[in-house]
């Protein structure tokens, strides 16, 4: 076999060769030199072949240098080429491998780059090491690289392996989903799907097309397939009839490794599509960058939240700043926006709700007025109360805010932030308007609060219910749930603020658990059972009125309406009601009467309830749920989070760094769960937005807790399944 090194018995033979050749050559050519110091030339021609033998002297030393190269460059080259070979047959024996579906996807991750998989049994613990897998690529590096300096923990991604059955690979977090038909590829790979927030990757013509979809980078890059494949993308452009719209797709390409911002060259071809009022279906027959523009559209939807920037605490008289930020109703640029804003230490000061804009060009329509004003009794005061944002800017990007500087007005006998902020667009057509009435303690403005944590439900996904065979309802009849939330009070002489919410009956079932968890979170009180209410006309507006039959308080407005193209197109709307007390009486308790009902129809949801005042008071959440949890009257979503803290308080820092190698995770987010304030909180909730540690998908954290050793750990979720699923003849949680 060959070496990559000539051995040195053959380059000492091959000199001492050449040496004796030149050395024959110079001694028949009887050179003659003269004495040291004569002008005499040296006598070459004396010899009796003259400068002949000299010549062939150095042409066969050349010769042979030449020869002795060329030998040692091809032995070299069959050597990369055996090896080449080599390594290509393993690789397309690996390709060829089968691989089993269903273990595959038992321990399969978002971040999965593993060939092989192993399953984990509770009779054979594996061992954990913390070198991370090796990687098996395909094609070029099928994973997407980003400039240095931008956080990937906003990017959602997703892989899958895909055989020549096809599949469907969906990212929930983003409501995206890529379907791919038998016989689309040849032979067994990973196919993975990146979205890319904004500011990451040039657009094409950036300035002058709306901003509708999330882009959305496949890979493998230039990946060919033999059918076309489905990709479904949701859009927040308010359409009546889709197919009065045309679909403008730009597919952009790899000019190198990275995603610069120079880096893409976009291209528009023609694909074909098929366009429905919530998603757009996209038929690829190659991988690559996807950016999607729908024609001619005059409205989009938006989600619209307050943040506040949280005060340090320690000085008396620091000021608070209130921004108002408005986003694409798109499920990835929602979660993008809440994770920078928690992750800048800013505070979320109410659930979002949607807006409706008017798109149109035209001199009227420029700009959304968005107003702020200091609510009775508020110790912080604003600088500015009326900014403006611009509607071209909302239309081409993603997002946009405005911010507000309350100052501190350093009264100690008023404690807390109380504002009201509006959002406003006039059209031709009709007025807009979106109401946020703001309550806090000064304490929940620290860096402090509870809102700053890592486990925080704004982080989590409330989407639609997609890719299934029944889409969400846009015309009427249309099924709402309604729930009323009151805020909770500092004191007897408080105003009370009602707020009743509308949330889509389609994506009530995922979104309500979280919701409620918001709530909570926002220290609001879930004031009433849920209920439902039916939209029959698409003309006439949704009205709520409230009365107060026992207190002493009284509402602002007794009656609200809201836009019904906002209730039709979008996932939620709400009624907030201020109420007023009107005298220092201290009431014991309030007896509360609100319905919502349509315009002219007769169907109406009403709610009547009675409360006393001390259990809407600030401290009463907290106890309440403790009191619940310890009679047994939550259901099975509270007792796990029960659950959860015990492991979450069990959990060593290395205990942690094995269960994130038994699930794969990237290097990068090992490193980010060891390196947070708390690293089992921060894993458990890391897991759990993959869906690997849920109330009923246990089995997987059991077999990682009993291969790190942790067999108290193990029996715990143990005895929390068997409950849950009613084992051993015990009533089911």
């Amino acid at each position: 076999m060959a070496t990559n090194h000539l051995r040195p018995e053959a380059v000492r033979q091959f000199l001492l060769v050449l040496t004796m050749a030149v050395s024959t050559s110079v001694e028949s050519a009887d050179l003659t030199l003269p004495p040291f110091g004569s002008s005499e030339e040296p006598n070459v021609l004396n010899s009796e072949f003259g400068i002949l033998p000299i010549t062939l002297a150095v042409v066969a030393t050349i010769v042979s240098v030449i020869i002795f190269s060329c030998l040692t460059s091809f032995i070299l080259t069959r050597k990369k080429l055996q090896k080449s070979r080599r390594r290509n047959a393993r690789h397309d024996r690996a390709e060829e491998c089968p691989i089993n579906k269903a273990e595959y996807m038992a321990v399969q991750v978002c971040d999965n780059h593993k060939s092989a998989k192993t399953t984990l049994t509770m009779e054979q613990p594996a061992r954990i090491h913390s070198r991370p897998s090796k990687q098996r690529s395909i094609g070029p590096d099928r994973r997407l690289k980003i400039e240095e300096g931008i956080d990937r923990s906003f990017f959602l991604y997703k892989e899958k392996y895909f055989d020549t059955n096809g599949g469907v690979l969906v990212l929930p977090e983003a409501e995206i989903s890529l379907s791919i038909p038998p016989g689309a590829i040849t032979k067994g790979c990973i196919i993975s799907i990146n979205v890319v927030p904004t500011g990451c990757v040039s657009l094409p013509f950036q300035s002058l097309l709306p901003r509708l979809t999330p882009l959305v980078v496949c890979e493998p890059d230039g990946f060919h397939f033999q059918k076309a494949v489905e990709l479904i993308l949701p859009h927040c452009a308010i359409i009546d009839d889709p197919l009065a719209h045309t679909v403008n797709v730009h597919f952009g390409r790899k000019r190198q490794e990275k995603y610069f911002s120079s880096d893409m060259r976009w291209m528009e071809e023609d694909t074909d599509y098929r366009l429905t009022r919530r998603f757009c279906h996209i038929f690829l027959k190659h991988f690559s960058g996807v950016n999607v523009n729908i024609s001619d559209t005059k409205e989009k939807m938006l989600r619209a939240i307050p943040f506040a920037s949280a005060t340090d605490g320690e000085q008396p008289n620091e000021d608070v700043i209130l921004n108002m930020w408005l986003c694409n109703d798109l499920a990835a640029d929602y979660l993008a926006l809440v994770k920078n804003e928690i992750k800048n230490k800013n505070i979320p000061l109410d659930s979002y709700d949607t807006f409706r804009l008017n798109t149109t060009d035209d001199q009227q329509n420029t700009y959304i007025e968005v107003t702020t004003e200091a609510m009775n009794g508020s110790n912080w005061l604003p600088e500015a109360t009326t900014k403006n944002l611009d509607i071209h800017g909302l239309t081409t990007t993603t997002k946009s805010k405005c911010s507000f500087r309350y100052v501190n007005q350093g009264d100690r006998n008023r404690e807390y932030f109380y504002a009201s902020i509006r959002i406003k667009q006039q059209t031709e057509e009709d007025e807009r308007e979106n109401l946020f009435v703001l309550r806090k303690r000064k304490f929940d403005l620290t860096l402090k609060s509870e809102c700053l944590k890592a486990e925080n439900p704004f982080l989590a996904t409330n989407c639609f219910p997609f890719h299934s065979e029944i889409p969400p309802s846009e015309h009427p009849p249309k099924s709402c749930v309604v729930v009323p939330f009151v805020d909770s009070m500092i004191d007897h002489s408080d105003d009370i603020l009602l707020t009743l919410w509308l949330l889509s009956e389609e994506s009530a079932e995922q979104m309500l658990s979280n919701f409620e968890k918001e709530q909570e979170l926002l220290q609001k009180i879930k004031f009433d059972t849920e209920n439902t209410f039916t939209i029959r006309e698409a003309m006439k507006p949704v009205t709520s009125t409230i009365r107060f039959r026992k207190g002493d308080w009284k509402p602002i407005s007794e009656k609200m309406e809201v836009d019904i193209g906002k209730v039709l197109r979008g996932n939620r709307a709400k009624f907030p009601f201020i109420c007023r007390k009107e005298t220092n009486a201290t009431i014991e308790g309030i007896d509360v009467e609100m319905t919502i009902a349509q315009e002219g129809e007769v169907n109406r949801t009403e709610f009547m309830k009675r409360k006393r005042v001390e259990e809407i008071l600030f401290g009463r959440v907290k106890s309440e749920k403790e009191t619940l949890v310890r009679e047994g009257l939550l259901g099975e979503s509270m007792k796990f989070d029960t659950l959860c803290q015990e492991l979450i308080g069990s959990l060593s820092e290395n205990d942690c760094r094995y269960v994130a190698t038994y699930f794969d995770f990237r290097p990068a987010h090992i490193d980010e769960v060891l390196l947070s304030d708390s690293p089992a909180d921060k894993l458990i909730r890391m897991l759990q937005q993959r869906l690997l540690f849920t109330a009923s998908k246990l089995g997987w954290f059991q077999n990682a807790l009993i291969s790190i050793h942790r067999n108290d750990l193990a029996e715990t979720v143990s005895k929390f399944k068997m409950k849950s699923q009613g084992v051993d003849g015990e009533k089911p949680l």
